[in-house]
C-alpha cells in the first residue's frame, strides 16, 4: 500500500492553449521556465505532508524530469520516498494534447501503479487517519457527482466528434477521482483503455464535457461495466450548477449536496478539504488567495513539518 501523487508539468508550457474551467483557475506569469505559484506550493506542502502524517505508508511522487528538477530545487522533493519520471517523460512523446487533455499524466500514472494504492490530487489535503475498511472495496472514490449543464453529454455529442464508446452512460453519476483507492487490477487496465480511445484522436475543440469524459466518466463506466464494489467517502452525491444560496427559499431548489442512498452510511468519514472549486476564487481574489495560503502553513505546521516552509519563503 502506498500513496500516490501526480504533477506532469507539460501542460504548464501549453497553458497560453487552456480554455474553459482550466483557464479559469490557472494563475500563471509569462516565463518559460517551470514554476508554481505560491498558493500552489504551500497548498501542495499541505497536502503532501498531511499525506504523511496521516497515510502512514510510503508516498510515491509521478512526475517527469523538469517536475523532478523543480522539487529538487526548491527542497521538497525529499518529502517522497519514491519517485518515478518515466511513465510521465515516456507519455511527453505521445500524441496527447497536454492543453486539452491536461489530467492525461494522472491518468496514465494511476494505470501504471501496482494496486492497492491511494491516488490524492495535490489539491486533496486529508485530515484524518486512513480507515481498514478501504480494503473492503475494488475502489474507493471521493464522491458521485450528478452532471448538469454543458457537462452533461448527450449521445450526439460523441458522433459528433466521431467517437465511438459502447460503455456510454448518459444518465450515471460520475465519480470525482481527487481521491482514488484502488484494489483491482481489471479496472485500471480497462480504464486506461478507455483513455486512450478518448486522448488518441485529433480534435478541432475540446470542450471541458469531453475533458471530464477523460478523466472522472469513463471510470464510472468501468466501474458499472465491470460491476466492481465501490465506495465512496462523502456519503453525499454533488449536483453541478446548483441553484445560488439566495435561491435557497425558494420551490425546487436545488442545493449543491444531496443525500445518496447509493453510499454505504456505516463506514467511518475521512475527513478532508479539497480546494477544487475554490480555485478559481484564489486565483481571482488576492485578500481571499492570501487567507488560504494562511490556512496551509497552518496545516503544514501543524503536520510538523514547518522547516519546510522557510524553504518556500516568496
Amino acid at each position: 500500500m502506498k500513496i500516490i501523487f501526480v504533477n506532469w508539468t507539460k501542460p504548464y508550457f501549453h497553458r497560453d492553449k487552456f480554455s474553459g474551467y482550466k483557464k479559469d483557475i490557472t494563475l500563471a506569469d509569462d516565463q518559460d521556465e517551470y514554476k508554481l505559484q505560491p498558493y500552489e506550493l504551500y497548498m501542495q506542502l499541505a497536502a503532501i505532508t498531511s499525506a504523511k502524517k496521516f497515510g502512514k505508508v510510503p508516498i510515491k511522487l509521478y512526475t517527469d524530469t523538469i517536475g523532478r528538477d523543480y522539487y529538487e530545487k526548491i527542497g521538497l522533493l525529499d518529502l517522497f520516498d519514491e519517485v518515478d519520471i518515466n511513465v510521465l517523460n515516456k507519455l511527453d512523446s505521445t500524441l496527447v494534447n497536454p492543453a486539452q487533455f491536461w489530467t492525461s499524466g494522472k491518468i496514465f500514472s494511476i494505470c501504471h501503479e501496482k494496486p492497492p494504492f491511494l491516488f490524492l490530487d495535490l489539491d486533496l489535503i486529508i485530515k484524518s487517519p486512513l480507515p481498514k475498511w478501504l480494503f473492503n472495496y475494488d475502489v474507493v472514490h471521493t464522491h458521485w457527482e450528478m452532471l448538469r449543464g454543458h457537462m452533461f453529454i448527450h449521445d450526439y455529442q460523441l458522433r459528433d466528434v466521431k467517437l465511438h464508446m459502447p460503455e456510454f452512460e448518459e444518465r450515471m453519476a460520475i465519480p470525482n477521482t481527487s481521491f482514488l483507492f484502488v484494489n483491482s487490477n481489471l479496472l485500471l487496465k480497462k480504464y486506461r483503455e478507455l483513455h486512450m480511445r478518448i486522448v488518441n484522436k485529433t480534435y478541432d475543440k475540446v470542450s471541458d464535457w469531453l475533458w471530464l469524459m477523460s478523466d472522472q466518466n469513463i471510470l464510472g463506466y468501468t466501474i458499472r461495466d465491470l460491476d466492481l464494489k465501490v465506495g465512496d467517502i462523502e456519503n453525499r452525491i454533488f449536483i453541478q450548477f446548483a441553484d445560488p444560496y439566495d435561491k435557497r427559499f425558494k420551490q425546487g431548489y436545488i442545493s449543491d449536496w444531496m443525500e445518496y442512498n447509493g453510499s454505504e452510511k456505516n463506514n467511518p468519514r475521512i475527513e478532508y478539504d479539497h480546494i477544487w472549486l475554490k480555485k478559481s476564487h484564489i486565483v481571482n481574489n488576492e485578500e481571499y488567495r492570501t487567507e488560504r495560503i494562511n490556512e496551509f502553513k497552518h496545516i503544514v505546521i501543524t503536520n510538523g513539518y514547518e522547516n519546510y516552509l522557510s524553504l518556500l519563503d516568496i
